[in-house]
């Protein structure tokens, strides 16, 4: 990727990415996508419920043969999107890496709610 932080929230809806401020903003601060969401890529890491798995077709770099592997324990819960400290590869939707639960920094979660009565 060959985005400076300055361009990330000039896109169509912005993004807290590549240092482009150096602070989380607020969660209204970009406009939202097409579908109403906000704030779904940097900011914060955002914490999932899964643990972190090896995808399908996964094989082990011989570089990095202690990066991932040692990860897939049901230990270390999947993080995704980016912080406002995220570059390169990992300021992208597409960025997911593994964290165990005290891993505080540049990680947030997200509140839903919804003017609509829930379903039945």
């Amino acid at each position: 990727m060959v985005t400076s932080g300055a361009d990330f929230p000039l896109g169509e809806t912005g993004a807290n990415l590549n240092m482009a401020y150096s602070s989380h903003n607020p969660v209204d601060f970009f406009p939202p996508s097409h579908t109403g969401h906000r704030d779904t890529v940097g900011n914060a890491w955002e914490w999932t419920e899964d643990h972190f798995n090896p995808l399908k077709n996964f094989e082990v770099h011989h570089v990095y043969d202690d990066f991932s592997t040692p990860c897939f324990d049901g230990k270390h819960s999947m993080i995704v999107g980016g912080s406002f400290m995220s570059t390169g590869d990992e300021a992208s939707v597409f960025a997911r890496f593994h964290f165990r639960p005290h891993f505080l920094q540049h990680s947030g979660f997200r509140l839903v709610a919804s003017n609509e009565d829930a379903p039945a």
